[in-house]
């Protein structure tokens, strides 16, 4: 969304990869907040936690930005989802995760899960 857009514009010339499960998000990352011209941003057609999973490479900052009917999915507050960012985290590097409507018992659990 509109994050993607803003690090786009702050990290112009550092390789960025872009992982949406929706398609169109990965469109719209394309063809509206970044310029097609830039040749450095890689994109994926992922679920976030199957990319994490699956992927070998660490990164310097990771920016998570989940929402589904704006409200963050409880897989991507889990206590895997947290150790698969923090396996493909560098040393010294950051992940910055937007969390949507986090109350109750599910703030809780991601007091609980980032421990």
């Amino acid at each position: 969304g509109k994050a993607g857009h803003s690090l786009g514009i702050i990290a112009h010339d550092k390789t960025l990869d872009f992982v949406d499960a929706d398609p169109a998000a990965i469109w719209a990352a394309k063809y509206w907040f970044c310029s097609p011209k830039r040749k450095k941003i890689h994109y994926f057609v992922s679920d976030g936690l199957d990319f994490l999973r699956k992927s070998r490479k660490a990164y310097l900052f990771t920016l998570v930005d989940v929402s589904v009917d704006g409200e963050t999915p409880e897989r991507f507050m889990s206590k895997e989802f947290l150790r698969e960012l923090h396996r493909n985290t560098e040393e010294g590097g950051l992940a910055v995760l937007n969390v949507m409507q986090v109350h109750g018992e599910r703030k809780d659990m991601l007091e609980r899960d980032a421990k």
